[in-house]
């Protein structure tokens, strides 16, 4: 985000509190300028992970809604012959 500064005080304190909740680490990811941050965690740890840095961010910002998923790698686009 500093060589574009495309990153803004929410997504900031969402990284933080991710890492600081045990997350391997985090970052904004998308578009950027309000998009949105992925963190790497262990699968097991997930949920709790995600209720710390939802608890920080409505400490932080009491007036806005942030949303989270927890999703999982998978292999991606591939092309298969059926015949």
């Amino acid at each position: 985000a500093e060589n574009y500064e495309a990153s803004c005080v929410e997504l900031d304190a969402a990284v933080e509190a991710a890492v600081d909740a045990g997350a391997y680490g985090a970052r904004l990811t998308g578009a950027g300028w309000g998009g949105a941050v992925i963190a790497i965690v262990d699968a097991a740890a997930a949920s709790t992970i995600v209720d710390d840095i939802a608890a920080s961010y409505a400490d932080k910002f009491p007036d806005r809604d942030a949303r989270s998923y927890i999703v999982e790698p998978t292999a991606g686009v591939r092309v298969e012959q059926t015949s």
